[in-house]
C-alpha cells in the first residue's frame, strides 16, 4: 500500500485509526470516523488483491502512478446496479462502468490505483486500493 495518504500519515497511524487505537500526533489529519463505513452502506465486500478504506477517506485517497499492471474484476452480486469509479491522481472520480446486477467488469489497472464502488446515485459504498491481481465481490 503506497497511497499518498499513507506516505503522509504513515501506515501505523492508519492501522491505529482503523483499530480504534490512539493515533500518533503526526496522524491527526486522519478523520476520527475513519474506522466506520457509512450507515447507508449495507453492502458486504469480499476481495483479494485490494485493501478496503472507508468512504470518509474520499478526498484523501488518490491513485499513485508507477505501479505494475494487473487484471482486476468487480462482481455485482446485488439486485441493484453499481458504479465502478476510478479515483485519478488528484482523487477525482471517473466512472468506468455501471455494473448491472449479476454482472462482472474486468479492467487492466495498476498496483496503487484507487477504485470506488458506488450506488447508482453515486453514493460511495467502499474505496479500494489495488495491491495485486484480484477481484471485489459485492453482496447485499
Amino acid at each position: 500500500m503506497h497511497f499518498a495518504f499513507l506516505r503522509s500519515v504513515g501506515l501505523a497511524a492508519v492501522v491505529a485509526v482503523l483499530l480504534g487505537l490512539s493515533v500518533p500526533a503526526r496522524a491527526q489529519s486522519v478523520p476520527a470516523r475513519a474506522q466506520s463505513v457509512p450507515a447507508r452502506s449495507q453492502q458486504l465486500f469480499t476481495f483479494t488483491g485490494a485493501s478496503q478504506y472507508p468512504c470518509s477517506y474520499e478526498g484523501t485517497i488518490r491513485s499513485v502512478p508507477g505501479g505494475s499492471e494487473v487484471l482486476f474484476s468487480f462482481i455485482n452480486n446485488t439486485s441493484e446496479p453499481l458504479q465502478i469509479i476510478w479515483l485519478d491522481f488528484s482523487g477525482n472520480r471517473h466512472i468506468y462502468d455501471t455494473l448491472q446486477a449479476g454482472g462482472t467488469y474486468s479492467v487492466n489497472t495498476y498496483i496503487d490505483h484507487a477504485w470506488m464502488i458506488a450506488d447508482i446515485s453515486s453514493n460511495c459504498l467502499g474505496i479500494f486500493g489495488i495491491t495485486g491481481i484480484g477481484q471485489i465481490s459485492v453482496f447485499s
